[in-house]
């Protein structure tokens, strides 16, 4: 009689390693051990992928053969060209997970058939009862710990949060954003994110977008990349807004003749102002005193430019509000680090002051109040944001009062990178001089033809690519809906198709019409393009509100998660839990149903198989296993939910 083999799939362990091979992320990013791997060999291959990318080596097909060469492992694996066979089985990096999730249930399988096995063995040879169920529990317990990985985070921590699309950008921009990344050592989220910010620089306040007739929306963001500190953004920034600085500075050259000039006609047309109004006496007649009024009224039209200031660090609301008056309505406060975020919240004033950042992304009108006139209106104020800030800075935004009931936390576009410090080369290859010539040759010139322009451009999208917003509303507000994917982050949501799609497809269109074609249409590419990057923020808008604390439901969880602990029992009922918790919170027992879905998507607890229901009576209540690290400490290796909010 033959022998069954235990559970396996040798085709989904293959693709899961071939993954890896491709793309490093995949490693931390499926969470399996070596021993979910059935086959010797893909054992051995995924210890070795998961201790070279520990060691922040390369994991490269090529690179890990040699690694194999070397430590005599290579024909312990199948050889050099089975390893290569992994990469041609992979259909898609990005079902890497799918088929780990295979992996990882059939290693679960295969623990039961032990644990089956040997229950077998003890009931025939007559161990004693209280023995056995003792061994029973012990053994499932060490399957569970051994094949359920540890439970993520309610807060502040999203182990999987995707990388920044780099390729969406053009080809010259992505050029630069790797080599600054690879350069400084740091995720390509950071450069990207401030690339995005530059060319709102650039963009804001002279490109309007027409996703469809009637509708206008303005091309500036507001983007904020929370890094820990040690992580090089300072010197990612400076390489990132350079040539902005460059570009002000060439403005600045540019318009000195015109200041001098208007200095000049000023003094000329004051001093002309000054001889009229002298011989005007008591009894001039009309024609002198119509000779200095006009003469003073020439003099007050003369109006001298203000020189240039295209961007600020850290500033007060009233002082942005001032240079953007002077300015057109246009400013960018870029930096490297958030202060500005104390600023806003009061720090000096007492009192937060936001107003001035809220109609600045809203491209919404301004009146700004000025020491040398009255109160000048601004029509369709553009501010840009482009911070670099730590964890903890962004964690007070939302305790800033009213900056998530007025909107704030909803126009930012948030990115959450990974900290790689401990990882990083100390000997990474220089940004080539070519790449970051163009770049900053790019960004120059496109804000300096921008800076020209007298009225803001509006820029159409093609029937196609409006088609296609319309579709995204449809999709996102279906997100929007009570108990929905993006329920709790609604101010958010809302501006997902315009704050976020539109915008970013503005800014790449006119990154990929550098001079003047940039008054071309928005084609379907380059809208799909910015599509890809709004799933981008979309996920980091997510992590960002959870780690701010935002979601209520995070809050239920964490209510039912302490009952569970204080229950200590390995399984409950979802009937217990709503009578173990303040009722008061859920009137019926089905409201706990989000609840329960979110505990098990963190990995703390298991919904078990419905039993048999036999006869009359009312259903049972649905039965949950709880993660081992729960009831049995001893088995927990990461912070729980309670310790987890100084994470990320």
């Amino acid at each position: 009689m033959a022998v069954s083999e235990p559970p396996n799939d040798r085709q989904a362990e293959r693709i899961v390693l071939g993954a890896a091979l491709l793309n490093p992320a995949v490693i931390t990013a499926v969470d399996l051990n070596p021993d979910d791997f059935y086959h010797p060999a893909h054992t051995l291959l995924w210890e070795q992928l998961c201790d070279t990318y520990a060691a922040g080596d390369p994991t490269e097909p090529a690179a890990m053969v040699a690694r194999l060469v070397d430590a005599g492992l290579i024909n312990r694996v199948g050889g050099a060209a089975y390893v290569a066979s992994l990469v041609n089985a992979v259909p898609t990096v990005a079902n890497a997970p799918h088929y780990a999730a295979r992996v990882r249930e059939l290693s679960r399988r295969r623990h039961l058939v032990v644990v089956r096995d040997r229950i077998d063995e003890m009931a025939r040879t007559g161990t004693d009862a209280d023995a056995t169920e003792a061994m029973v529990r012990e053994l499932i317990g060490q399957n569970a710990a051994s094949t359920w990985p540890q439970p993520e985070p309610l807060h502040g921590q999203h182990s999987a949060l995707p990388a920044f699309p780099v390729d969406a950008l053009p080809a010259w921009l992505a050029e630069h954003v790797n080599a600054v990344a690879e350069f400084n050592q740091v995720p390509a989220d950071l450069p990207a994110c401030l690339a995005l910010a530059c060319l709102s620089t650039a963009a804001g306040g002279k490109v309007l977008l027409e996703p469809r007739r009637g509708w206008k929306e303005p091309v500036n963001i507001f983007t904020v990349v929370a890094m820990p500190p040690g992580t090089r953004k300072t010197p990612v920034f400076r390489a990132m807004v350079r040539p902005i600085k460059q570009a002000e500075k060439q403005l600045k050259e540019l318009i000195k003749p015109r200041i001098i000039e208007a200095r000049t006609a000023l003094k000329a047309a004051q001093a002309a102002a000054d001889r009229a109004a002298g011989k005007v006496q008591p009894d001039s007649d009309d024609e002198t005193m119509a000779e200095a009024v006009g003469a003073a009224m020439a003099a007050e039209q003369i109006t001298i430019p203000a020189e240039p200031e295209l961007i600020a660090d850290d500033i007060t609301p009233e002082m942005a509000a001032s240079i953007m008056a002077e300015q057109g309505g246009r400013l960018a406060v870029l930096a490297p680090e958030g202060g500005i975020i104390g600023t806003i919240a009061g720090r000096y004033s007492g009192t937060p002051n936001f107003d001035v950042f809220l109609r600045g992304h809203g491209g919404d009108d301004l009146k700004v109040g000025r020491q040398s006139r009255n109160k000048e209106e601004l029509e369709r104020a553009a501010l840009t944001l482009g911070l670099c800030l730590q964890p903890a800075v962004l964690r007070e935004l939302h305790r800033i009062p009213g900056a998530s009931d007025k909107g704030l936390l909803g126009r930012i576009l948030y990115s959450l990178p990974p900290d790689n410090v401990g990882f990083r080369d100390p000997n990474p290859p220089t940004v080539p001089e070519s790449v970051a010539s163009r770049y900053d040759t790019e960004i120059r010139a496109l804000t300096i033809s921008l800076a020209d322009l007298e009225e803001a451009a509006t820029v159409p999208f093609s029937a196609d690519a409006s088609a296609i917003i319309t579709d995204l509303i449809a999709a996102t507000e279906r997100k929007l809906r009570p108990n929905a994917e993006w329920a709790h982050i609604r101010e958010w949501g809302n501006k997902f198709v315009g704050s976020v799609i539109a915008r970013i497809a503005g800014l790449l269109h006119v990154a990929e019409h550098l001079r003047d074609g940039w008054q071309q249409p928005i084609t379907v590419v380059t809208l799909r393009r910015a599509i890809h990057i709004g799933q981008y923020f979309a996920a980091h808008a997510l992590a960002a509100f959870d780690a701010m604390g935002t979601d209520p439901m995070t809050g239920h969880a964490d209510t039912a998660l302490r009952w569970v602990k204080r229950n200590g029992a390995a399984q409950f009922t979802k009937r217990e839990l709503w009578t173990g918790i303040y009722r008061g919170r859920f009137r019926k027992v089905d409201e706990l149903d989000p609840v329960l879905d979110l505990l098990e998507q963190h990995g703390y607890i298991r919904r078990l198989p419905e039993p048999e229901r036999r006869g009359r009576g009312r259903k049972p209540s649905p039965r949950y296993m709880v993660h081992p690290s729960i009831t049995r400490p001893e088995l927990k290796v990461v912070p729980d939910a309670e310790t987890s909010e100084t994470a990320g």
